[in-house]
């Protein structure tokens, strides 16, 4: 992760005043009852560099943590359109399953990858192939019915397969509004599916998505944004050592 010098500065007050302060937990019956308020105080302990009370936490409350872990990995809804709080939580939760992990319980580790995650990606995994039917069927509004739910169920929750089953929703849903040319959405949807392979370093999903990017500008009638995503394309393709392909595509857009 990547500070500014101001976002650097604010956390270094935040963990200047969490340790100033006397740090005040509750009675594990406490906790059992409002295990949301453990999940803060852990949190808290976390930013502040607090590793005594970090840990301590976790070695008194280790049950209500284990009982609690799987809800925890669901960000709450207020911290999900910042991605880089998003990607602090994600720390946490992580720093947490490392100290069990550490002494020899891979359990909650295990949870970002868990039985409740699998599951739920098997479920989004079947509408995906059925919007896949759908799509080569070109019935794109049945598709784009199937997967904008998928889209909703899928935010806040963590994962490399998530997050590449993500893409492929994205470039579906932005293959489905071009054909329905209803360009705005297919710009929107395929960004995001670029964005996505982007963060990742996905090489080919980005040659996929920019290009794509470059045909809807295309079917648009916007050139210059065609002739910019384009040669973003290339750029990439070229990088990568893939010549032939970007010879090929230059010659099919030569005018």
């Amino acid at each position: 992760m990547t500070l500014n010098r101001a976002s650097w500065l604010g956390w270094v007050l935040v963990a200047l005043i969490m340790t100033s302060l006397p740090q005040r937990t509750l009675p594990v019956d406490e906790y059992d009852a409002n295990p949301d308020a453990l999940r803060v105080d852990l949190f808290n302990a976390a930013v502040a560099g607090d590793q005594t009370l970090f840990d301590s936490l976790c070695r008194q409350h280790a049950s209500t943590i284990s009982k609690n872990f799987e809800s925890w990995r669901k960000i709450p809804a207020e911290l999900r359109a910042d991605p880089a709080e998003v990607e602090r939580y994600g720390e946490h939760l992580l720093a947490i399953a490392s100290y069990f992990a550490r002494r020899g319980d891979r359990t909650l580790i295990g949870v970002f990858e868990g039985t409740a995650a699998k599951a739920k990606m098997l479920g989004w995994m079947r509408n995906y192939a059925d919007a896949e039917l759908s799509l080569s069927e070109n019935r794109c509004a049945e598709a784009i019915a199937i997967l904008t739910p998928v889209v909703d169920e899928m935010r806040g929750w963590m994962g490399t397969s998530i997050e590449s089953l993500a893409v492929r929703v994205s470039g579906i849903l932005g293959n489905c509004y071009r054909r329905l040319q209803d360009f705005d959405s297919a710009l929107k949807w395929t960004y995001s599916a670029y964005e996505l392979c982007v963060k990742n370093e996905d090489t080919d999903g980005i040659i996929t998505y920019s290009g794509n990017m470059a045909e809807i500008y295309l079917s648009r009638g916007d050139d210059e944004q065609f002739r910019d995503w384009l040669d973003a394309t290339l750029g990439v393709m070229e990088s990568a050592g893939r010549d032939d392909e970007a010879r090929a595509l230059r010659a099919e857009h030569a005018h």
